[in-house]
């Protein structure tokens, strides 16, 4: 059997920043996108930033999922990293439409991050190959 453990990442914008400047909204927005993917919530944090900005994070049995804002930039991004394989992202996104009318989904996309052979170690499988980015 595989699994194939799998990063979303949703790029929006907003032109109403309040509610995401608040933590409470925030991590509720992170546990109304768990409740629709079905995952194990471990544990929740955030951290709000002198002047704007917040950052929130649940950590999952199944991952994480995290959200980072630029109230300057109109600009907050979630990543939802998961093991438990695809997740239903039409209805995050409508989630995030229905909790923030003026949503702009500026990119939303799913990397697959490689399919792993459960019987087997990561060793004995065939090894990745890694590029390395040049210094300057």
């Amino acid at each position: 059997m595989a699994f194939e453990p799998l990063t979303y990442l949703l790029d929006c914008s907003v032109s109403d920043f309040q509610k995401l400047e608040d933590p409470e909204f925030t991590l509720q927005l992170l546990e109304d996108i768990r409740v629709v993917c079905d995952f194990q919530v471990i544990s929740r944090n955030y951290k709000k930033f002198h002047p704007q900005g917040l950052t929130a994070m649940l950590l999952l049995a199944e991952s994480h999922i995290s959200i980072h804002t630029w109230p300057e930039k109109e600009l907050f991004c979630i990543d939802i990293f998961t093991c438990k394989g695809k997740i239903n992202l039409s209805a995050i996104i409508q989630l995030l439409q229905n909790k923030l009318p003026n949503l702009v989904l500026l990119q939303a996309e799913e990397i697959s991050r490689r399919v792993y052979n459960q019987n087997e170690s990561i060793h004995q499988q065939e090894a990745a190959v890694i590029t390395r980015i040049p210094e300057k």
